[in-house]
Order: structure tokens, then sequence, then C-alpha cells
């Protein structure tokens, strides 16, 4: 080998040597250059603990830490353990720092309100190359093709959270062969869940250009996913349009985790999806369909997040919906002992201002009902909740009311409900709401209810109103009381203790009444036909579930031929059977032996009251 053979190896070597070795690189002149270059914030800076180190083969490397930004305030506001990116080489000889990728190794983000957001967005729209290519974009980050961050982690952001909201941060972004355009996956725990953050297509030039960009967003946790797909509004990601999906097995838990709070607890499970258009506070969503475990709606939403309390507007459609769920703390509950529930109404169970939403259903269910055909609108706001029913069918009939909600379950609820009813078939609601058949026909009636309470037995005890009720061309299933009545001409004691089986037509039966403390005084019932007349009067104990009535059933051309009966016991067991001392006392003979009838006394609301000496018969 010539000389100069050796001498060419020799350099080359020396060449080799020293670009595989790194070079300190003064401390000094690299944070004044980073901090101009790869920055550009007025008052923000970077600090770095030790000199950097630069290696120039196989690359031009450079690579630094530990590694601080600081505020203008000299607050911190990110660090890293390391921080290192390849050079490109060009840039470098002409004296420029360009990155053509960038390591970050454990970088923690803290806030800073000095720091300001829009000059920080500003800066990052720099680091990408117009679509025009008209204006120079002076940055370190021009040329970054992949962005590497190791175990990150942000803090500081919410007093709430006692940890980083964000850690164990790890993630790719990459730009793709189009300029401007990146992709980004993302793994990490936020507030104690795991989740899975990818992005497709988002176009940076496009977006600096104020232009709009393509939008792929997916995020998947252990309480649910989101998939979007669609583009940006305008000169950001802040607005957006496109298709979305929402799923959660647990709406609930995934309200808890994001630290919001449900206006309407309807439901546990629930998928979404739709033509969405997002805002930074609000969600708008046509062509949605929403899949709960009450049943399935379609139709427009709009959802808004204010300080945390989500608002819900929107009409709503379904084949089939069933809110005996939601409803289930406001229906009739039961104690052991058979009495009503003494257990409190969850505070949660009632809805929070901001809905707004009109539903219609071909069948609602609530509880033993099921209407067809059904509208209700869902108005909360200001602590009261309005529930307004339209025309519905019901057991062959129709029905409308409203209910209103006041106050919190916490403190008490006020309850107001009022509603009418027309031509429902007698026989199907009497079977349905209480299991047998004992009356049929056509039913028409109102009612007007006021109550409160945190309970039902106080919510019960505390009811006021007043109800009517009118049944037509219907029967009494279980007594033929014409059939009675002429068996009590000939043998009155005997014919009427034998009173079952049969069943009695009549015309109409109707019953009118004030409710005052959770007891119904019957001013007025009386059913009558051609053969028969009944009258009833008396009280009943919606607070305590107990019967106080007393009737007569008399034959309408015969008025000596009467039956004085009376009905007493709960509720669960009604006990109906003649007035035996009556029909006694009637024939005069025995009547010395018998003193007053007996009173019931229970001194509280809801309960039965002892007649006064006027009552007494």
């Amino acid at each position: 080998m010539t000389r100069r053979a050796l001498a060419a190896a020799g350099l080359i070597a020396i060449v080799v040597v020293a670009g595989a070795t790194s070079w300190t690189v003064p401390t000094a002149k690299l944070q004044r250059t980073m901090s101009t270059r790869l920055l550009g914030l007025p008052g923000v800076r970077i600090v770095a603990d030790e000199h950097a180190r630069f290696t120039a083969l196989p690359e031009p490397r450079l690579e630094v830490g530990p590694l601080k930004v600081l505020d203008a305030t000299g607050s911190v506001v990110f660090q890293a353990e390391r921080v290192s990116g390849s050079l490109r080489l060009l840039p470098l000889i002409a004296g420029r720092l360009e990155f053509a990728d960038l390591l970050l190794v454990r970088p923690v983000v803290a806030r800073a309100a000095s720091v300001n957001a829009a000059a920080v967005l500003e800066q990052a729209f720099k680091a990408v190359p117009p679509v025009s290519g008209l204006s120079e974009r002076p940055s370190t980050l021009a040329g970054i093709n992949r962005l590497v961050i190791m175990d990150g982690a942000a803090e500081g952001f919410d007093a709430a959270d006692s940890a980083a909201p964000v850690s164990h941060l790890n993630a790719v972004v990459r730009r793709v062969q189009k300029r401007g355009v990146i992709d980004a996956a993302a793994t990490l725990m936020w507030r104690g869940q795991a989740v899975d953050f990818a992005s497709h297509g988002l176009d940076l030039a496009a977006l600096a250009d104020r232009a709009s960009s393509p939008l792929d967003v997916s995020i998947k946790t252990p309480l649910g996913s989101l998939r979007f797909a669609g583009a940006t509004v305008g000169s950001g990601v802040a607005e957006a349009n496109g298709a979305l999906e929402v799923t959660t097995p647990s709406l609930g838990a995934a309200a808890r985790w994001l630290r919001v709070k449900v206006p309407l607890p309807i439901s546990e499970t629930m998928q979404a999806r739709g033509t969405a258009r997002i805002s930074p506070t609000a969600i708008a969503l046509s062509n949605a369909t929403i899949a709960l475990e009450a049943g399935e709606l379609d139709g427009v939403l709009a959802v808004k997040v204010t300080d945390g309390q989500l608002t819900l507007g929107g009409t709503l459609a379904a084949d089939r919906l069933d809110l005996t769920a939601a409803l289930r703390p406001f229906l009739p509950k039961r104690d052991a002992d058979g009495g009503w529930s003494r257990d409190a109404i969850d505070p949660a169970a009632t809805p929070s201002a901001g809905v707004d939403v009109r539903v219609s259903a071909a069948a609602l269910t609530v509880g033993k009902l099921t209407l067809g055909n059904a509208a209700f609108s869902l108005l909360s706001r200001d602590g009261r909740t309005d529930v307004t029913l339209g025309n519905a069918e019901l057991f062959g009939g129709a029905a409308k009311g409203r209910l209103t909600l006041s106050g919190a379950a916490s403190s008490g609820l006020e309850i107001k409900a009022q509603g009418s009813f027309d031509r429902l078939d007698a026989a199907k609601a009497f079977s349905s709401m209480t299991g047998v058949e004992k009356l049929s026909g056509s039913a028409s009636g109102a009612f007007a209810l006021e109550a409160s309470g945190d309970a039902p037995a106080s919510l019960m005890r505390s009811l006021e109103g007043r109800a009517a009720l009118t049944v037509r061309q219907g029967e009494l299933i279980g007594i033929n009381l014409p059939e009675v009545l002429r068996r009590i001409e000939k043998r009155p004691l005997i014919a009427a203790l034998d009173i079952r089986g049969g069943r009695t037509p009549f015309d109409t039966a109707t019953m009118s009444g004030r409710i005052s403390r959770g007891v119904l005084e019957i001013g007025e019932a009386v059913l009558s036909s051609p053969a028969t007349r009944v009258t009833l009067t008396g009280q009943i104990g919606v607070g305590d579930r107990t019967l106080l009535l007393s009737g007569q059933a008399q034959a309408a051309e015969r008025e000596a031929a009467a039956l004085p009966f009376e009905v007493s016991g709960s509720f669960d067991d009604p006990i109906v059977a003649p007035d035996a001392k009556n029909l006694i006392r009637r024939s005069g003979a025995a009547a010395p032996f018998f003193g007053s009838p007996r009173a019931i006394v229970v001194g509280e609301p809801g309960a039965l009251q002892a007649p006064t000496p006027a009552q007494t018969p």
C-alpha cells in the first residue's frame, strides 16, 4: 500500500473515530440557540443542567439532559430526563439546528399560567411547512419526521388529582409522505384508567393555512370507546364534522371518570352513533341512534358541558321504551311489614338541571303500565322537573298527564301530579294493577295530587288532592247483587252471609272524593242499574294502606230489600262482609244488645281516623 493510500485510510479512520465519538457542546450557547429557535416564545427559555453531547456519525445527533423549560417567572413548565434527536446535515453546515427526529425520555409537563396557549399553538404551526409555500416559517421543529415520547407525564392541571392526571405516556407521532400530515399513536394512564389513542391523517399544514383537515381519531378505555371520522372546520381542530360513535358499558362510571354529571340517569350501558358537529363544549348529533337498556332511540340530540354539568336537548323516537328501571326509585315500594317503604329516595335518581328532550314511543312501559303511541316531554331547570305526557293509548283508551318534581330527595321532594283518562278497559286496568279481575266496563276519570317527603312512606302520608272515577256499562265480578237482595227478603241473615259468586251488571258507577294527609274521604260513590243501586261512603287510608268503608246495596223496585255491608282491612287483604249488626238491629228485637260500633283510632297522617259521634250509625 502506498504512502498516499495509507494517509487516506488514516484520515478516514480519524474522521470515523472522531465522528463516532461524542463531543461536548457548551451549554450556554446551546441554551440560547434552542430557546430562540426551538421555542420562540417571549420569556420562555431552556435550561440544561449538563453539557450537551454531539455525535456526527452515523448521523449528526444531539443529546442533552436533564433539561428544563422555564416560563417568565422561572417556574418549570417542562422537564425531561433526556432529550435527543438527529440533526439535518445541510442546515447544520449552515449553522442552524433542525431536528429530523426527536426522542423525549420521561418528559413531564406542568401547567403555567404565564405561558400563552395561543402563542404555543402559533409556534407549533411554524413547525409545519405551509401548503402554499409562500411564507417562511423558521423553526427548529420544522423538519421533524418523528417524535417519540417514553414514559411521559403531566401534572398540576387539576387540583382534584392527587397524582399526575396523565402518566405512563408512550407515544409516537410521525409525519407521513404528504407534507404536514401526521399519524399519532399513544398509550397512557389518565385518572387511573388505561387509555389507547390513535389519530390518522391530521393535516397540520392545512390547519396552519386555516383550511380544513381530515380528522380520524379513536380512543379506547375499559369504561368505553370513542371513534370519530370526519374533518375539522375552519382554522383549528376545536370544531369538526363527521361520523361519531360512542360506547360505554357503564355510563355512570364513565361520567364519574370524566367528572361530569349526567342529568338523566336512565341507563348504564349506552351506544350512540350519528353525524356529529363537535365544538369545544358541545356535540350536536343528527341522524342519531342511541341504544340504551331501556330501548333504542332515533333522532337528534345535543349535548353541552358547562362547569362539569351535562345538558341535554333533542327530539327522539323509539319503537319500544321501558322506563321502569329509571323510574324505579319513584315507583311505590313496600317494606317487609307491608307498609310503604321508609328508605329515602336516592338524590342521584332525580333529574338535574339542563334537560329539554321530547320523546315518542310506539310502546312505553312504566312498571305495570304499557302506553301505546305515547309522546312525552322532559324539561328540567332551576331545581324543577316537568314531565308532560300527551295523549297516549292506555288499556284501550286514552290518557294524559303532567308530573312536576321540585327540590332534591336529600332534603325532601315536592311532587305535583295531575292527569285524566277516558274509555279505559276497566277489566284490563284492574287486573294489571291488582292481579285479580273484579270490575269491568269503560272507565274515565281525573286526579290532581300533591305530596312532599324524602321516602315513599312520607310522600303517601302527606298526599293532598282530589280524584274522580266513572265506569260505564260494566260488571262487578264475584257477586250477584240482584239475586242476593231477593234472598234477603226471605231470610235476611242467612242470605246475607252467602253473597259470593256471580256478576252484577250496572249502567254507571261513579266515585269522587278529596285526599287530605294521605286519607281519601269518599264524598260520593254510587253504582246504579235498572235492578240495583249501591252507595258507598267512608275512608281509604292511602298512607297506611287500610280501608274503612260502609255501604248499602238496594233493589231499585223493592225499597225494603237492602244489604248493608262493610269493607275493611288492608289493601293486600280487604274484607267485604255484610253488616250483620245492622241487619239484626233492623229487626228491632236484638238492637239493645249492641253498643256503639268499634272505631279505628290512628293518630298520624295517612291513617284512618275515628268517626265522630255524628258519623256513628
